[in-house]
């Protein structure tokens, strides 16, 4: 096998900024299209990775064709409910514990709702991933593909050694936007709704925009569990126009919901974004305004 030597795939940078990266050997700094430095190319004869690192944090990504660096501390693979390996599962650290003093303390402080700030990066072909703990740190863990339902991990140390993930399709949730006055504009079909679920730091989100009759559906929702002692509800939330609806998902169990607006919840909404449209998100890793 030849040996990997330049690497091009999609990050977001944990500074803002994003774009496509690249290394031109190993060694050298990979870029975004602003030309911050995210991280480095590493190889070592038919292994490479991609290191990406943010705040002090270090997620290795690998290459098709490689295998996973050395450097990798904790190692892990992404299947499905049959043992399949699934590939370019999305995967970020969403928070961080650091031990002082005697006891774990979020790293840093969590400020609210927040939905970016750190770097998704894509296991390789055969679901292969990797992550380091510089110092004392345990991490919470987001993963997310198209066709499966998001898993959320949490206080991942590298006493884990190897992680097993295993996504599953989910339930769909369906529902519908209703209007209270029962008017309805001519732009309204280009509602966003968006499927958030509590993080202790980096909320996972994904939107989707309703169609002519006011529908949307999210096709892969799992039950999920909060962070232990984190004092949000392990509940799902629908929103729209800044309206919040919680809901529980069942397995096996497709739920369909309705979430009532207003003519003035979509007024207010068009002057907040200066007249400007919504728009969606890609599952999972992005804010969707």
């Amino acid at each position: 096998m030849m040996a990997i030597s330049a690497v091009v795939l999609a990050a977001t940078d944990p500074f803002g900024a994003s774009g496509t990266t690249q290394a031109a050997s190993p060694g050298q700094p990979v870029r975004n299209s602003s030309s911050r430095a995210l991280g480095r190319l590493v190889s070592a004869g038919d292994e490479a990775g991609v290191h990406f690192t943010g705040g002090g944090l270090l997620a290795v990504g690998v290459v098709d064709g490689g295998s996973l660096p050395a450097e990798a501390k904790l190692r892990g693979r992404v299947t499905d409910e049959a043992g399949k390996p699934l590939g370019h599962v999305r995967y970020r650290i969403s928070a961080v514990e650091e031990w002082g003093n005697g006891q774990w303390k979020l790293s840093p402080p969590n400020k609210g709702l927040v939905f970016s700030g750190r770097p998704s990066v894509p296991t390789d072909g055969e679901g292969r991933f990797g992550l380091e703990f510089p110092g004392k740190v345990r991490y919470d863990l987001q993963f997310d593909r198209d066709g499966y339902a998001p898993v959320f991990l949490y206080q991942v140390g590298p006493e884990a050694g190897e992680l097993h993930v295993i996504m599953k399709e989910g339930v769909a949730v369906r529902g519908a936007i209703v209007r209270r006055d029962a008017k309805r504009r001519s732009d309204e079909s280009r509602l966003v709704v968006k499927l958030r679920f509590p993080s202790r730091d980096i909320w996972f989100e994904t939107s989707t925009h309703v169609d002519a009759e006011g529908r949307f559906e999210f096709p892969h929702v799992s039950p999920a569990t909060a962070a232990p002692g984190w004092k949000e509800p392990a509940q799902w939330q629908i929103v729209c126009l800044g309206k919040v609806l919680r809901i529980d998902v069942v397995e096996g169990k497709p739920l369909d919901v309705r979430l009532e607006i207003s003519e003035k919840d979509v007024e207010r909404d068009y002057r907040e974004r200066g007249g400007r449209p919504q728009s969606t998100s890609r599952p999972g890793f992005t804010s969707a305004w």
